[in-house]
């Protein structure tokens, strides 16, 4: 999309990699958002760059819970008022919507559907949701910025780069907005 060998882009973090032991009960929102820097060199294999991304992010696992207007404003040049990387990926391998098993009580947890929130028109948002049953979902998420065949393009090439063998792709389900596309994968 950028034509760019150097991207940054923003990645979801848990926030609970280095949370003392006495805390890993404590129930709450602990998820934040940071940015990664991807530098793609010639002739590096997908392989590579994906060993690459995972050293980074194991590297960077003490920080998960510093904030973006700390590293805007004590790691990089960016502007003050940075407060959105434009494109964000997260690796969903929580159920959406678990079942609670309460004694005496029938619980769920859930959230507001987040397709009657207005998307913001350059927000582009890429998830990996794997499945009990060895598929790999991929969905992706555009604002009314990009184009439906750009984003049909991006989902497309995430798919062909890094996995083989697209089970069933979505573009986009009736009961959403065009802003969502969807792709189910077998792992490999």
């Amino acid at each position: 999309m950028t034509e760019s060998t150097h991207v940054v882009l923003g990645r979801v973090v848990s926030g609970r990699a280095t949370v003392p032991a006495a805390l890993q009960n404590v129930v709450g929102p602990c998820l934040n958002r940071l940015p990664m820097r991807v530098n793609f060199t010639a002739g590096e294999t997908k392989h590579q760059q994906l060993a690459t991304l995972q050293k980074q992010q194991a590297e960077s696992l003490a920080r998960e819970t510093t904030g973006l207007i700390d590293i805007v404003k004590h790691c990089t040049d960016w502007s003050p008022d940075t407060n959105d990387l434009g494109c964000w990926i997260q690796y969903q391998n929580v159920e959406e919507e678990p079942v609670l098993d309460l004694p005496d009580a029938v619980g769920a947890l859930g959230s507001r559907e987040m397709w009657d929130i207005p998307v913001a028109a350059d927000f582009l948002e890429i998830f990996a949701i794997p499945s009990q049953d060895g598929m790999l979902t991929v969905r992706l998420i555009g604002g009314p910025g990009y184009e439906l065949s750009a984003k049909v393009g991006l989902l497309d090439e995430i798919v062909r780069s890094y996995w083989i063998y697209p089970h069933d792709v979505v573009a986009p389900r009736p009961t959403w907005p065009k802003c969502v596309l969807e792709c189910s994968l077998y792992r490999l």
